[in-house]
């Protein structure tokens, strides 16, 4: 395997460091055995209550709910369906629609990506009233999800006197705008006012998200006290125990401790995310698992996931060739959400089509100064090869990314830095 000085140097500062960020102690900190078993009896004792009184509304809620909680921990998703399809039964039997119910069922379907249906119930939750500042908390997460920021930063300003809740969406907004720095600043004071308020759930919440925002921030010691943190909250937080994971991994060097973790992740938690990441682990050791790839693929390409791993597909289809169906999967994913990382997923596309000049006007007009992540900025590495400008403000904006891409994708960066020496010694 080939290395630049800047990664030897980089490993070099880890190796010498005698006190390591992650250890294999944070394997013990991961314990959702008890967590999928209360919530396992939870759903036979709902179960068993609509055999007697499947009419009744109160039951499928509490099913649906039941169901949730079980997908949080262990990302089954059919666990997620079954809790759609109980949602919609409790809808379909109550004698009066409640907004929380509609604001429920729209949280369900934007977990599952199905943004613009999910749009649909807050739309009827609005019309109906009722705790309308929750709604309008449900509205915001869309319409960003949706590309829709002006409507997304009009809720926003109705949100003001909600403090944590609000708090958490100008953390989005910030961090959307390219500002990292305030968006902490957000979330930490939301923390402080979780703290005040003991509300255990919201600290849950907000430790854990504060590890990727730490983490984006290059404080990757933050980074481990929040993840470590939110699952001392929270024994079953899949996603804190992967973000340490990629603290050993892509902060540390440490590739041993970071399969350890995945090996654990993988034996409770059935997110094809953790598949996603194995698969780049055995790359990085120059190890592709090509059959695992196909799997994966196969898996989440199964109707029970629609659209949720879309950008998965395309990648996959392109490395394999399969540049038609790849471009139907990215044309289809931009039509549902006209965002800066579809329009890249899309124009990353026609490149491998061939429509070099449509794939620059697309970068151009949609993506340029409109986003600020990394992965972004790598894509579209090979759209802007004919825009010297672009070109070059994309690589030099990707010079500290090493983290947040991973060692595999920030070796495209490396090469991308040596073709521009390249150039210039010509």
């Amino acid at each position: 395997m080939k290395f630049s000085f800047f990664i030897l140097a980089f490993l070099s500062s880890i190796f010498l460091n005698a006190k390591p960020l992650i250890t294999s102690d944070v394997l013990s900190y991961y314990q959702p055995n008890k967590t999928i078993n209360l919530q396992t009896q939870e759903v036979e004792f709902w179960q068993n209550r609509l055999l007697q009184q499947y009419e009744n509304p109160s039951f499928h809620y509490k099913l649906a709910q039941a169901y949730s909680a079980l997908f949080d921990v262990r990302r089954r998703i059919t666990d997620l369906r079954k809790a759609e399809t109980h949602l919609r039964k409790s809808l379909q039997f109550s004698a009066k629609i409640s907004s929380a119910l509609l604001r429920d069922l729209a949280h369900n379907l934007t977990t599952q990506h199905r943004f613009c249906d999910a749009l649909t119930f807050l739309e009827e939750a609005y019309s109906l009233g009722g705790d309308l500042h929750l709604t309008k908390m449900k509205l915001f997460d869309v319409y960003l999800e949706l590309g829709e920021d002006a409507l997304a930063f009009e809720m926003l300003q109705q949100l003001r006197g909600e403090k944590i809740q609000y708090k958490i969406r100008l953390a989005k907004w910030e961090d959307k705008q390219g500002r990292l720095s305030n968006a902490i600043a957000c979330l930490e004071s939301a923390l402080e006012d979780a703290k005040y308020l003991n509300d255990e759930f919201m600290l849950k919440w907000l430790y854990s998200n504060l590890g990727d925002f730490y983490g984006h921030a290059g404080r990757l010691s933050d980074s481990r006290d929040a993840y470590v943190t939110a699952l001392k909250y929270n024994n079953a937080d899949w996603y804190a125990l992967k973000g340490l994971a990629w603290i050993a991994y892509s902060g540390e060097y440490n590739l041993e401790l970071a399969q350890s973790i995945v090996r654990l992740l993988d034996h409770h938690c059935e997110s094809p995310t953790i598949d996603i990441f194995n698969l780049e682990l055995k790359e990085y050791m120059d190890k592709p698992n090509f059959e695992m790839a196909l799997s994966v693929y196969e898996e989440v390409s199964n109707i029970t996931y629609g659209e949720m791993y879309n950008s998965f597909k395309v990648d996959y289809l392109l490395e394999t060739g399969d540049i038609d169906n790849a471009l139907k999967i990215a044309t289809l994913e931009l039509e549902g959400r006209a965002t800066p990382q579809t329009y890249a997923q899309y124009a990353k596309t026609l490149v491998q089509k061939g429509q070099n000049k449509k794939a620059l006007e697309v970068y151009t007009s949609e993506i340029k100064n409109k986003t600020f992540e990394p992965g972004v900025f790598l894509d579209m590495i090979e759209v802007t090869q004919s825009s010297k400008s672009d070109y070059t403000f994309l690589i030099s904006e990707l010079k500290d990314s090493f983290y947040e891409l991973g060692p595999v994708e920030f070796r495209l960066v490396e090469e991308a830095i040596q073709n521009i020496k390249l150039q210039i010694t010509d």
